[in-house]
């Protein structure tokens, strides 16, 4: 009898500890959402059972972990969720009884793109799923205008249209709606969405009626222009005129240059322009001199095979580090380290690049992702150039005629511009332009991996000299 009444209560046991498991379930297919609209992102419990009493979370796994909501000890904390989010994200807190933890996320944005992962834990399980969105933004009504005059009487029509997400189809069509060649669409990114132009060549005929057509998965604008022969003879006209004007004046500047000293002329005149160059670049490299910054490497964001010596102002490819462990912020896939202090301001600051085959430098968001693979581009926080690391395709590599010894980054924070300067050479390397700054930006470094004995020189973070900073000030 003893042992009947054991083994039903072992059994008891096995039954309830049976039924504290689950599963999460939800769609494997990329969601849609739109901007400005409410959007839920499913996630419920497999079997229904209660998720009142368990901790459920949902994070963003392209944004270094960010918190999009927190529900633990019956109650929402909003006090470790990000910003962003704020008042725009909910629970269905009348269905946590039935399992369902799916979350409610209002008034979409486009920053709102990207991978969440839905996290619930009981106090003896736990399970999570990834969920991948795509923010739709139907963009604006094309512009058509004319970009180039041929002689031959043809015209050149660009097609433009700004602000679409994902990146939408451009197509020319005729007045039977038959799609016409033209040249490859360029495509451009930034903070609002997908820019795309179109070109077209046209010439006199029978059509007269175009259209150019840029269109989603649901949403399609169109705009059409209408070419008249007259049109032509009255463009071919201008063209005319104009290209007699021009040989005038480019004879009259030949008769004007024959007074001129030849080839002793123009080599002066290229060497002034070189000199002159070179002028205007250390004119701008000493002025971003006064915005210079003390940066230090922080060793809690390293890669595990990363050392710094002489205080956090050099980095090398070496050993592992043995006291290194699963810190929240440090990268453990891509060779990286960030400095210590992000600024929300133009900065600038020099990195001794001598004896190197490889290197990447430059600036990121505070929110970039840190574990597994990155892209080093702008659209995921990353302002940066390289030599010979391609592996970390990165936002713009660097092939100079000469051995670099030194570089300076420039960020002029109001102005969107991010530039790299030969220091030694008097040469800009790579500008970013027209970006647009929101928080903070942290000095970036990657000494490269080691090649045998080649690459082992360090990155140094090096001072700015007194009598450089007394030239202006």
């Amino acid at each position: 009898m003893q042992f009947m009444y054991v083994a039903l209560v072992v059994l008891c046991s096995f039954s309830t500890s049976r039924s504290e498991n689950f599963r999460l379930v939800g769609p494997s297919v990329s969601l849609i959402a739109v901007v400005g609209e409410d959007f839920i992102l499913p996630c419920s419990l497999q079997p229904k059972i209660s998720a009142v009493d368990m901790r459920v979370e949902w994070f963003r796994l392209d944004q270094a972990a960010l918190t999009v909501h927190l529900y633990t000890d019956h109650e929402d904390k909003s006090i470790e969720q990000a910003e962003s989010y704020r008042g725009r994200t909910a629970l269905f807190k009348e269905e946590l009884q039935e399992g369902n933890t799916s979350l409610k996320l209002s008034v979409v944005q486009l920053s709102d793109e990207g991978a969440y992962k839905c996290l619930v834990k009981s106090e003896n399980w736990y399970d999570d799923i990834t969920l991948n969105i795509i923010v739709e933004v139907t963009g604006r009504d094309p512009v058509i205008t004319l970009e180039e005059l041929y002689v031959s009487g043809a015209l050149s029509l660009v097609c433009e249209s700004k602000g679409w997400n994902p990146e939408p189809e451009v197509e020319w069509l005729d007045s039977e709606g038959v799609t016409l060649n033209a040249k490859a669409t360029q495509t451009h990114r930034d903070s609002e969405g997908f820019s795309v132009k179109r070109c077209i060549t046209i010439y006199k005929s029978d059509s007269n009626r175009f259209y150019c057509r840029v269109k989603q998965r649901y949403h399609v604008k169109q705009t059409e222009v209408i070419i008249s022969n007259k049109s032509f003879m009255m463009w071919r006209i201008s063209i005319i005129f104009n290209f007699l004007f021009s040989s005038i004046v480019l004879i009259a500047g030949l008769i004007t240059c024959a007074y001129c000293r030849r080839k002793e002329y123009f080599f002066a005149r290229m060497g002034r322009f070189r000199i002159h160059e070179k002028r205007r670049v250390d004119k701008e490299i000493e002025k971003n001199i006064l915005c210079r910054v003390d940066v230090v490497m922080d060793i809690g964001t390293a890669h595990p095979y990363l050392n710094l010596v002489d205080d956090g102002k050099e980095v090398k490819y070496g050993e592992k580090r043995k006291d290194f462990s699963d810190a929240p912020n440090a990268f453990d896939d891509c060779v990286f380290i960030l400095g210590k202090e992000g600024f929300k301001k133009s900065f600038y600051f020099e990195v001794q690049v001598r004896g190197k085959t490889e290197w990447t430098l430059g600036v990121a968001k505070e929110t970039i992702r840190r574990k597994g693979e990155i892209a080093l581009k702008p659209e995921f926080g990353f302002w940066t150039l390289s030599m010979g690391n391609s592996m970390f395709c990165p936002s713009a590599s660097v092939s100079p005629r000469h051995k670099l010894k030194k570089v300076g980054v420039f960020v002029d924070y109001n102005e969107g511009v991010v530039s790299f300067y030969d220091v030694i050479g008097k040469a800009e390397l790579y500008s970013f332009t027209d970006q647009h700054f929101s928080e903070k930006l942290y000095p970036i470094f990657s000494p490269g991996f080691k090649h045998g004995g080649q690459n082992t020189a360090p990155l140094i973070i090096t001072p700015i000299s007194e009598s450089r900073l007394k030239t202006h000030i």
